[in-house]
């Protein structure tokens, strides 16, 4: 019979609710966290998700999120039932949307597709026009700074967020000559952040993380609010940007009618900036976690914003 790992977890579940069967395990093999759909040995009993997680600076800005910034989109997010900590584990119980992500439903029309992407859209503009924040970085689960590294002068923000990597990547002698062009050229452009306001951002909401039904394509809801910060709103739109609308440039038309086209105008260089910084910390990460995959996009990102007109 299969469990829930670590046993402290299992054990925990089992006091809240006795026996239960696990429906689907999500994360596989994953280092990062465990996701599990269970259902509790009770008459009638609904399905939920189990998330746990081995890093609290993932656990912590989940539960923020859930506790104050996902209600503002209610009902397309699940709810969060309890929040879980033990000496060798932090989980969260959260509702399950009963779909599939959008990126699996390649079955569905264009038309549902585009529908999906506009409603991202939208939610993301509510989410960012809900909530200004008093600094720039990760909450903890309370609202206070879980990092060392956090600012409230957005500039200073931006350009540490931009140092990092290039320091890093010195170190790695990961970036070609083109790469650090473009990383000096991004560093020497935060000024343009100044007047910038900490909103809630998500630096990994995509098509992965947007739940559909996959019977008629009804947009269910969005998942997946660890990577969620106090930051500003273009940094949003990297993920997409990189993975999604370069192949599919209709959803990029959709998801801007959701959000607000004239953010393409008024923030393009931010939007560049931010997309460049971006691509170099994915280089980074790439590299130093032997992840080809995601160094490789990160580098076709920079590429492609290298052939813009500096």
């Amino acid at each position: 019979m299969d469990l829930l790992t670590p046993p402290e977890l299992h054990q925990e579940i089992v006091k809240i609710w006795g026996e239960y069967e696990i429906i689907q395990n999500y994360r596989r093999g994953s280092k990062r966290t465990g996701v599990w759909e269970i259902r509790p040995k009770i008459k009638d009993s609904e399905t939920f998700i189990v998330k746990s997680y081995n890093r609290k600076t993932r656990w912590h800005p989940e539960v923020f999120a859930y506790k104050n910034w996902i209600p503002a989109i209610h009902p397309y997010a699940p709810e969060l039932i309890k929040t879980l900590q033990g000496e060798n584990y932090q989980a969260i119980i959260i509702t399950s949307l009963k779909g599939i992500t959008l990126k699996q439903a390649s079955h569905l029309p264009e038309k549902k597709v585009k529908e999906a992407y506009k409603k991202a859209g939208e939610l993301t503009k509510k989410l960012h026009r809900s909530f200004k924040g008093s600094y720039f970085g990760r909450p903890d689960c309370r609202g206070n700074p879980i990092e060392i590294f956090y600012h409230t002068d957005p500039v200073c923000y931006m350009q540490q967020s931009i140092l990092g990597p290039i320091e890093q990547g010195e170190k790695l002698d990961c970036f070609d000559r083109k790469e650090e062009n473009l990383a000096e050229w991004a560093l020497e452009r935060a000024e343009i952040f100044k007047d910038s306001t900490p909103r809630a951002v998500s630096w990994d909401s995509s098509p992965n993380n947007w739940i559909v039904d996959p019977e008629n394509g009804e947009f269910l809801g969005m998942i997946d609010f660890e990577n969620m910060v106090w930051g500003f709103d273009v940094d949003n739109f990297y993920m997409v940007m990189e993975r999604y609308f370069p192949d599919f440039p209709q959803g990029k038309e959709a998801f801007f009618r959701g959000y607000g086209r004239e953010i393409l105008e008024e923030k393009a260089l931010q939007i560049r900036v931010a997309c460049v910084k971006a691509g170099l910390n994915g280089v980074v990460y790439g590299v130093l976690h032997e992840d080809k995959r995601t160094e490789n996009l990160a580098r076709e990102m920079l590429a492609s914003m290298a052939k813009k007109d500096q």
